[in-house]
């Protein structure tokens, strides 16, 4: 978001807010651990495949004056974007997510995995000591209390298939249960387990793939509606980094075969799918406008913004998809890398 604001010297701050995740496509940088122990291992199970949607987020800029020493006193304008995500139902989540596995598993049998039935694992001993979150799956009250920075999200799982993992930030590949190894071990295959991060938003220039919405995905019927994507909130989906394929193949240790391939770049898909409305309270407004005549006399203006971003389900879900289809492809493609 770019907004002026002005300090007691009279210098002009130019304040970008940005989202706490990397905006910007363009990159298909990969992160990944132990990809050659896949050697000429073809059949391999899915034990997990979930999705976390972030639906709110936000971030601040600050800009101090260079004319004005750091220490000299408090000459700054600061800037904060609030943003939620409305207008997607569970159903949607839901359908995303179910797809974007159906989607995964197609490409592993396209590049000669064989991937098979996760009730063959059900069979085994090391099965009964994993126990399945909620889903859909949110943190808890006492996690999202101590990291009150960190976007909100909902994870869902396919529907084949359970939750038993889910990152606690964006960027982060958490080690799976140990029971999964195990599985891996008993079952004399690798195991994987897919978590992908879905971020409603991005503040950058750079797409890996620009929709048009109208002409892409029509929705037949009703009158249509232009969207239009505010410099506030950058439209756009991305799937972030940190998003990755993780595979077990023993108990672990020292000189474990584990390992992960993780997107290092996140991938964006640019395009209005929605509407932006202005939801900031009065409360809050009430406060930017003190702040901003305070700041006439003591040199300090702050600003915060919240922005909803009210979804139009088909066009999300198209979006999304796009982006995770890319997703697979090229953490797909990473596991075959030698």
């Amino acid at each position: 978001m770019k907004e002026r604001l002005i300090v007691v010297v009279g210098i002009a701050a130019l304040i970008v807010g940005c989202a706490s995740v990397g905006g910007g496509g363009g990159g298909d940088r990969l992160e990944s651990k132990n990809v050659a122990t896949l050697g000429a291992r073809k059949d391999v199970y899915v034990a997990q495949f979930a999705v976390s949607f972030v639906t709110k987020d936000s971030s601040s800029s600050k800009s101090v004056s260079p004319m004005i020493r750091q220490s000299s006193g408090s000459q700054y304008a600061k800037s904060t974007l609030k943003a939620n995500l409305t207008g997607v139902p569970d159903t949607t989540f839901q359908k995303i997510t179910d797809e974007a596995y159906a989607d995964f598993v197609a490409d592993l049998t396209a590049k000669g995995f064989n991937v098979r039935p996760v009730s063959d694992l059900q069979k085994l001993k090391p099965w009964k000591k994993l126990k399945p979150l909620a889903a859909p799956y949110t943190p808890s009250g006492l996690s999202s209390f101590l990291k009150k920075s960190s976007p909100e999200q909902v994870t869902f799982s396919a529907n084949s298939l359970n939750i038993y993992s889910v990152p606690d930030q964006i960027s982060q590949v958490k080690p799976m249960p140990y029971a999964f190894a195990e599985l891996a071990e008993a079952a004399g295959a690798p195991v994987f387990a897919i978590n992908y991060n879905v971020h409603f938003a991005y503040f950058d220039s750079d797409t890996d793939y620009e929709v048009n919405y109208f002409k892409d995905v029509p929705l037949g019927g009703g009158t249509s509606t232009t969207l239009s994507a505010s410099v506030a909130v950058g439209q756009g989906i991305q799937v972030t980094t940190g998003s990755a394929a993780q595979f077990l193949v023993d108990l672990g240790g020292t000189f474990s075969d584990n390992g992960y391939v993780s997107l290092k770049d996140p991938i964006v898909v640019g395009g209005a799918y929605g509407r932006n409305e202005d939801i900031t309270s009065g409360s809050q407004k009430a406060a930017n406008a003190f702040s901003s005549a305070v700041g006439l006399f003591t040199g300090g203006s702050a600003k915060t913004t919240e922005i909803s971003v009210v979804a139009t389900p088909e066009y999300y879900r198209y979006g999304v998809l796009k982006a995770i289809d890319m997703a697979n492809d090229r953490i797909v493609n990473g596991l075959l890398a030698q």
